[in-house]
């Protein structure tokens, strides 16, 4: 599993502990919810499940079984000439 560490500062945290009762789990359940998102889309784009009758464990096993560009790797790569 990987860690991603979010950089705030003392006022910024401030401003959010005004708002959310607990940043960490904000900011879980944000990414969380952007994974399942995206996770869906993927099924629906290369597969012929309905990702909403599919288990998170099913849908994860799905999604390692593709081999994907990343984003980066998009945006990177050169344009082709048409």
């Amino acid at each position: 599993m990987i860690e991603f560490i979010v950089i705030v500062s003392d006022e910024e945290l401030k401003a959010l502990e005004w708002d959310i009762y607990d940043v960490q789990d904000w900011i879980q359940n944000a990414i969380s919810e952007k994974t399942r998102r995206t996770m869906d889309i993927l099924i629906e784009k290369h597969t012929d499940k309905n990702p909403k009758k599919v288990s998170k464990t099913d849908k994860e096993a799905m999604i390692q079984s593709l081999k994907l560009e990343t984003a980066k790797e998009r945006t990177d790569r050169p344009e082709e000439k048409m």
